[in-house]
């Protein structure tokens, strides 16, 4: 049996609030539904085709800290009432942060396995506060266990188009 799965980065399921800035149209308070290093599956965005470009924003909320990550995207998947996104033009502050995301998700941070292994939340790793990265003094910017402490609660339409150029 082939094996079509192309993707090589590990994928961690990762719910946090994303706004998508395309030229035409912008998606206020996404969902995200799992997170790489490179890319991001978004719920709830319709009407976009492949290839489509975005500002990204990702919004990250902890106990006592903010974050907003800004890269651009690429939409390479579309799946029912889902995009899959590749970011690029990622700064390296950024890209840290997408990093510890992962490292702190995924079931065993130090091994290396296929992404389709970690489908699954994970227990975050223990960490003592000063192994964290510089600057960074909030592990829940990266650990998803309380997502929906903190994060608004959205109905049925929280993804649907909300403002157009």
């Amino acid at each position: 049996m082939k094996n079509t799965e192309r993707r090589r980065d590990v994928r961690v399921v990762f719910k946090t609030t994303t706004q998508l800035e395309f030229p035409d149209a912008i998606f206020k308070e996404c969902e995200t539904h799992d997170v790489s290093v490179n890319g991001a599956l978004v719920a709830g965005i319709k009407g976009r085709k492949l290839g489509d470009k975005c500002k990204v924003t990702v919004f990250l909320r902890g106990k006592s800290s903010e974050l907003q990550l800004k890269m651009l995207g690429e939409i390479v998947r579309l799946e029912k009432n889902c995009i899959a996104l590749q970011f690029y033009n990622v700064d390296s502050d950024s890209f840290s942060h997408l990093k510890n995301i992962v490292y702190y998700n995924f079931q065993h941070p130090d091994e290396t396995v296929p992404s389709k292994q970690c489908t699954t939340p994970a227990k975050p790793k223990e960490k003592p506060a000063d192994e964290l990265p510089d600057g960074v003094e909030d592990l829940d910017l990266y650990v998803n266990d309380d997502y929906a402490t903190g994060l608004p609660q959205y109905g049925a339409n929280a993804n649907e188009l909300v403002e157009e150029k």
